[in-house]
């Protein structure tokens, strides 16, 4: 989830996101440049169940995506 579009920011689409259905379900992953731990802990605390900091390091996005396969979302 880009933390900076043009019509909604990442957390405002994540708390939607959470609100569907199965939107507990839903992997969401924080991809932006705000790379500090108060970073990381407001992503988390908006639903978020991870975050990558940018520049993307195809290793470190690899590295979570393999963690977070198959594991319950909602936890």
């Amino acid at each position: 989830m880009d933390m900076q579009m043009p019509e909604m920011d990442g957390i405002q689409a994540t708390r939607l996101i959470r609100r569907l259905p199965n939107g507990a379900d839903i992997l969401v992953i924080a991809m932006t440049g705000a790379a500090t731990a108060e970073d990381r802990a407001f992503c988390i605390e908006a639903g978020m169940n991870d975050h990558v900091g940018k520049p993307i390091n195809a290793v470190e996005l690899l590295q979570k995506l393999i963690q977070w396969m198959g594991k319950p979302t909602a936890e």
